[in-house]
């Protein structure tokens, strides 16, 4: 959902609290995404998002995705805030654009303050570096007149501020405003905000309504939505939290689908159009594998015309025989042919329909494991970070469902690297692998893991193989095992779900399938409902 500008100010009003701080590095982890490391009273990664349905400003505390290459903009970030201070962070009332004022020591030592504007308009954020002199370095997004109507954004122009509607502030908010249409009578309110102020309204005075909304510093996270204030109208129940880790709750899954979607070329679209042609094609082999099967007929046929082939001259389009049964069969012929040679005509048709079963049962075997094989890329890409997702690509490319579109040298680049498998340190004596793609389970079934470890995947369905190296097995590691298992999979929000171990020397790949795909000879199951809080804190490792 679209932040707006009164959750914005409570956000500006904790950063302000921060300042002054120091910006160390800046990075840009997908086209909308920017990330400043900075530091001040302590170390704060200062998130910004132009994303047109995402934006927003705010500290993080979630791990940096891979950066992307070097974009024009983020160089020129870099030039002229890399190493300065930001000392002030200001909103026009509850407009969603605010200004980033930052002192920064140039090339000749001179220090300058720059300005870093950030217009959250949905389709038309923006940033925007602003000189001394408010002339416009440039922008994340170029912008003519003719595109904004009345201003342009593009290097050398004075900045404008974009037209203001003059509403009133949400300070002078009163009970009669419950009869009227909030959005447009005041500043900064959202959509769910206005639904939720009317409701109070009814029941609780304005100035408290007003207190909670100018001083709240939680942030009440509901499925698809969110807010400073309690969303009571919604009837449902909502998690709390501090307004940063609200957000990063919030945001984390859908930020990484959209880091996914922007580095690797939306592979989640590809695979799904690709199951979408199998599933497709399938009911297609099926009917036409029943078709054969009862494919006697033709050969009944032939064997009538050839017994009876006088009474089938050429230049007829069918004829009548009376069949072994004493029943009269309508056979059409080709009026091209007579009779012998229309029999052989059939007898061909129910050879090439008796012989194709065995070719249309291989295709039917192996359209239903490309449509396992893809919907479990489906589960792995789902819960893949950008690294993982990469991998996918590069083994969808090998498959030939993607084509080819990088460079030898970094081909061999990634082929050299080892894949993002997690790795976790339990104990002294006890590692725990992960694999979340097919690429990982394969390196770490088949490379990584000895005979004697413990491998773990969910019965039936798509997931991570597990592995674990350790000199003595208890419950609590079979239970972190089977839950790391159950959680990398697509079972993650089932319950009473099985989890089957075994040695590894039992793992055997399957020949001609694809990477991950494996049988065993003999397992052990255990039963659980996967539990994310006693895997939570070895997911970051």
């Amino acid at each position: 959902m679209p932040m707006d500008g009164i959750l914005l100010s409570r956000i500006i009003n904790n950063i302000e609290k921060e300042l002054p701080l120091r910006i160390n590095r800046i990075t840009q982890p997908s086209t909308h995404e920017f990330v400043f490391q900075c530091f001040g009273s302590g170390r704060h990664n200062l998130y910004i998002s132009t994303h047109p349905s995402y934006g927003r400003i705010q500290f993080t505390q979630l791990k940096s995705s891979t950066n992307l290459n070097a974009t024009h903009f983020l160089t020129l970030l870099r030039k002229y805030l890399s190493g300065g201070t930001l000392k002030s962070i200001t909103q026009e009332h509850y407009d969603r654009s605010f200004i980033l004022e930052i002192d920064h020591r140039d090339d000749m030592g001179v220090i300058k303050t720059h300005k870093l504007i950030i217009e959250l308009m949905g389709k038309y954020a923006n940033m925007i570096i602003v000189n001394d002199q408010n002339i416009i370095i440039d922008a994340q997004r170029r912008m003519g007149s003719f595109e904004t109507e009345s201003r342009a954004i593009v290097p050398g122009a004075n900045y404008t501020e974009a037209p203001s509607f003059n509403k009133d502030r949400i300070e002078n908010l009163t009970k009669e405003d419950m009869y009227e249409s909030l959005r447009t009578k005041y500043d900064g309110v959202s959509p769910i905000l206005e639904e939720e102020i009317t409701h109070r309204l009814k029941t609780i005075e304005a100035k408290d309504i007003i207190n909670e909304l100018l001083n709240s510093n939680t942030l009440y996270v509901y499925e698809k939505d969110y807010h400073i204030i309690e969303l009571t109208h919604l009837n449902k129940e909502c998690k709390t939290y501090p307004i940063m880790d609200g957000l990063d709750f919030f945001y984390v899954d859908l930020l990484e689908q959209e880091r996914i979607k922007v580095q690797t070329d939306n592979i989640l679209k590809t695979i799904k159009r690709e199951l979408k042609r199998a599933k497709s094609k399938l009911p297609k082999l099926y009917k036409d594998l029943e078709n054969n099967e009862n494919s006697d007929h033709f050969k009944e046929k032939g064997d009538l015309l050839y017994a009876f082939h006088a009474d089938a001259p050429s230049g007829l389009k069918n004829t009548s025989i009376t069949s072994w049964d004493n029943t009269i069969q309508t056979i059409e012929l080709d009026e091209k042919l007579n009779g012998k040679q229309n029999a052989n005509r059939y007898f061909i048709r129910y050879r090439k329909a008796k012989n194709s079963i065995h070719h249309l049962e291989k295709q039917i075997d192996l359209t239903e494991n490309r449509i396992a094989y893809l919907e479990g890329l489906i589960t792995q890409t789902t819960q893949a970070s950008v690294e993982d997702a990469k991998e996918i690509q590069e083994e969808l490319i090998e498959t030939g469902i993607l084509k080819l579109k990088k460079t030898k040298d970094k081909q061999k680049q990634k082929k050299n690297k080892r894949p993002n498998y997690l790795v976790i340190d339990y104990d002294e004596n006890t590692t725990i692998f992960v694999g979340k793609n097919n690429i990982q389970n394969d390196v770490l079934t088949f490379k990584v893991a000895k005979k004697e470890d413990l491998w773990f995947h969910v019965a039936h369905t798509h997931g991570a193989h597990v592995i674990i190296k350790t000199d003595t097995m208890d419950d609590n590691k079979l239970s972190l095992c089977a839950n790391l298992a159950a959680y990398f999979s697509n079972a993650r929000d089932g319950s009473n779900v099985e989890v089957q171990y075994t040695e590894v020397k039992n793992i055997r790949k399957i020949p001609g399938q694809q990477a991950g795909m494996v049988r065993f000879s003999s397992h052990n199951s255990t039963y659980i409902t996967p539990d994310f809080d006693l895997i939570k804190p070895y997911l970051n490792e």
